[in-house]
Parts: C-alpha cells; sequence; structure tokens
C-alpha cells in the first residue's frame, strides 16, 4: 500500500473523530457531566463546550495536515510523518486506557466504543506504513 494513501485514510480518520465529538457536544453534552456529583451549571456546561470546541478544531486541522502531508514525495519524509502521527496516537491511547481503567473512580467514564476504533486503526496503519510502505 502507497504511504500517500496511508496518510490520506489516517488524515480521514482525525476529522471522523472530530466531528464524532461535535456531534457529543451539541447533542448530548448534558451528559459529560455525572448528575450525582454536581448539577450541571451553565457556566460549566459553556467550559466543556469550549474546551471540546477546542480539541475538535485540532483534530480536524491535524486531519487537514496530514492530508497535505500526502503529497510529499519522498519517501522516507512521508514515513517521518507517519511515525510522527503514531506518536500522537500512541499519547491518545495511553489516556484513554488510563480513563477507561480508572471509570467511576479518578474520572467518569472512558471514551465512547467509536473512538476506540478510531485509536486503534489508526496507529496500526501508521506502523504498517512507516515499515511496509511504498
Amino acid at each position: 500500500m502507497k504511504v500517500s494513501s496511508i496518510l490520506k485514510m489516517v488524515g480521514g480518520l482525525h476529522p471522523t473523530f472530530g466531528c464524532v465529538m461535535l456531534g457529543i457536544l451539541m447533542f448530548d453534552v448534558e451528559t459529560l457531566v455525572a448528575p450525582a456529583v454536581e448539577p450541571a451549571t451553565p457556566k460549566l456546561l459553556m467550559t466543556i463546550r469550549g474546551f471540546g470546541g477546542e480539541l475538535m478544531t485540532c483534530q480536524i486541522g491535524m486531519g487537514l495536515f496530514l492530508i497535505i502531508c500526502s503529497r510529499i514525495k519522498d519517501l522516507s519524509a512521508a514515513k517521518i510523518v507517519l511515525l510522527a502521527e503514531v506518536a500522537l496516537m500512541t499519547c491518545a491511547l495511553c489516556v484513554a486506557t488510563f480513563n477507561t481503567l480508572n471509570s467511576g473512580t479518578i474520572v467518569d467514564a472512558g471514551p465512547p466504543q467509536v473512538f476506540w476504533l478510531i485509536l486503534i486503526l489508526n496507529p496500526l496503519l501508521c506502523v504498517y506504513g512507516s515499515f511496509k510502505g511504498k
């Protein structure tokens, strides 16, 4: 598989991640705050939406960045971009694993199941592309 194709696929996963976050923030933000802990105040909901909006924008921008990087002609440089994406997604996977293992104690919950698909598929594609890509 070509490295440019992998960069486009991985670049497409990031906006997917951002759009799912947008859906959660727009339609279901009240469930982000545990009602047993404290009732959701409008200020708290606005803080969550603002912070989530920044994360969503970062995901969409990262996807566009990777799609643009798919035009890199030098194979070794494109593979370095894939390894950098592996480092980024490894950090995200570590945080998601920590939140899932500590849900109900330190944090309210881990990420939804659709995020796990993206968090696992993305680094696998990048590792494959960085070692076997053409």
